[in-house]
């Protein structure tokens, strides 16, 4: 008889244990819904003392932290891209500014020998305007996750001096004197010919924008990887933020001078990873080294 009362005092000690848990965790949802209902940065507590409450609460507030650090730094990077978009419209519109004002000049004066000057000064605004709308929906392509490229063989050395031999004038120009040493063999990855052309012209056209002698470009296999290296001084006292290079968007120089988007080296990140390689940045004694690694087949 006593064994039977004791039985039924733990059987109903156990579902009123049980109604207070699940009242508990009833307790608890309702706090999430108002959180997630109100965007709330209150914390979720509970009645319970027992650990497995305990700790479920921990969890759920720590999600709760994590959800709230996430929606910060996406609120930062939205504002960042605003300020960004302002600062592009600038580069935009200066080009097709000075553009306009040079075809009034060649309208108003069309016997003038001083045309071709006007003309040649166009056709550099034009090729402005056109390398940072390339370079801004090249950019825009590569931020969806369904741009995909085709793969085929492509000798990688022949295609880098190749692109380095289009730059020539220009690096003569500027008084440029690339060292050269790739492998005479060839040297065979799976890539995308734009997209690995894309990726030398923007670390050609990074070192005549920022570069200085002494310069050097190398290519080599080893052990079944195909390693490119650019070298070259940083010019004059420009400063350089190491962390930032691959950041989109980022100018070394803030004048906003030149058709400069700050996108090269961005896309080119993105494009040497679209392609499977690896690629890493580096500033030592005011040298400026990138270095480029893919797998050879």
């Amino acid at each position: 008889m006593i064994a039977n009362r004791i039985l039924i005092l733990l059987l109903i000690s156990s579902l009123a244990v049980n109604f207070l848990m699940i009242r508990e965790i009833y307790k608890i949802n309702d706090q999430v819904k108002f959180l997630i209902d109100n965007n709330s940065q209150m914390r979720i507590s509970t009645s319970f003392s027992i650990r497995p409450f305990v700790v479920f609460a921990e969890i759920i507030n720590e999600f709760l932290d994590s959800f709230h650090n996430k929606e910060k730094i996406y609120i930062n990077k939205e504002r960042y891209l605003q300020n960004t978009i302002r600062g592009l419209s600038h580069d935009i519109r200066t080009p097709l500014t000075s553009l306009d004002g040079y075809l009034q000049v060649v309208g108003d004066s069309v016997e003038d020998p001083k045309n071709k000057k006007y003309f040649d000064i166009m056709k550099n605004r034009i090729e402005s305007l056109n390398s940072i709308l390339d370079q801004l929906f090249t950019f825009v392509k590569l931020q969806e996750e369904e741009y995909k490229l085709e793969m085929e063989k492509i000798d990688i050395s022949r295609l880098a001096l190749e692109t380095l031999f289009n730059y020539y004038e220009d690096f003569k120009y500027r008084n440029l004197d690339p060292k050269i040493n790739f492998d005479k063999d060839k040297i065979f990855i799976r890539a995308n010919t734009d997209a690995l052309e894309r990726i030398f012209q923007n670390i050609y056209k990074n070192i005549l924008e920022h570069g200085d002698n002494p310069l050097s470009l190398s290519l080599s296999e080893n052990n079944g990887k195909a390693l490119f290296i650019s070298k070259n001084r940083i010019k004059g006292d420009l400063k350089i933020k190491k962390d930032d290079l691959f950041k989109e968007f980022y100018k070394a120089d803030n004048s906003r001078r030149g058709s400069s988007t700050g996108l090269g080296l961005a896309i080119t990140k993105a494009l040497v990873e679209k392609l499977g390689g690896q690629i890493t940045a580096n500033i030592k004694d005011d040298i400026f080294i990138i270095k480029i690694i893919f797998d050879t087949i």
